[in-house]
């Protein structure tokens, strides 16, 4: 049994597309002149094999594949944590709290870092540029798409792009505003929730795959907010 879309999708969006092992964070999609890789590998913490390292025979095939027994890491700590000298070293109950902690930093990755309004605008319209790029490159509506509506392969990447790059960077987006939104005046709160409730859904329906039309759509008054901030810092 290979590992299922759900499992892929929530492993990748809970470690926001980085490396869990301890101080490497490595971003594990490589973007160079417009070409994009991914070179993150799905670990399995309990090994998927006999002879692989911490395998637990009585672990069913099911749970051996879900997202439970996968940690996110980059190609040299998978190799490390799997090395047979290293085994007693990456326990299961190592890798899992490994995994765990990990995760709890992605949710609060921006709490100790302060931030003026400018800098949080400027990188949130970092990311919501890197998005919008992906979603004109590789979205349903893409040039490509529209003439290739049957092409497997435009559409796995497209997948793979959601859960890997939107996905994440809407998580960032959402943790600079739920922090700084104080900054910002009372009448671009609408703006903020409304981007928020997007991102919420669109999450939901990347992980569960249901019907889109749950989907809260992208809202253009957020990109309204970004353009009117990003305009008053040029000119401040």
């Amino acid at each position: 049994m290979a590992i299922s879309t759900k499992s892929l999708k929530i492993l990748w969006s809970a470690a926001a597309g980085r490396c869990a092992f301890p101080d490497c964070a490595t971003r594990l999609i490589d973007v160079a002149d417009g070409i994009s890789a991914i070179i993150g590998e799905m670990a399995h913490i309990r090994g998927e094999r006999s002879e692989a390292a911490r395998h637990d025979a009585n672990q069913s095939e099911a749970d051996r594949n879900s997202h439970e027994n996968l940690i996110l890491l980059c190609p040299t700590h998978h190799t490390m944590i799997d090395k047979k000298e290293f085994v007693s070293r990456y326990t299961v109950e190592k890798l899992l709290h490994m995994k765990v902690e990990h995760e709890k930093s992605v949710l609060t990755a921006f709490e100790g870092v302060l931030m003026t309004k400018q800098q949080v605008v400027l990188n949130i319209s970092r990311l919501a540029a890197r998005n919008r790029t992906i979603w004109q490159e590789y979205g349903p509506l893409s040039e490509r798409a529209q003439k290739h509506p049957h092409n497997e392969k435009y559409f796995q990447t497209w997948r793979y792009k959601r859960i890997t790059t939107i996905v994440p960077n809407n998580r960032e987006i959402a943790a600079l505003l739920d922090r700084y939104g104080g900054l910002f005046a009372s009448k671009q709160h609408a703006a903020i929730s409304e981007f928020l409730e997007h991102a919420s859904s669109y999450e939901e329906w990347v992980r569960s795959e249901d019907d889109y039309g749950a989907v809260v759509r992208y809202p253009s008054s957020f990109d309204k907010f970004l353009s009117e901030e990003s305009d008053a810092s040029s000119n401040g």
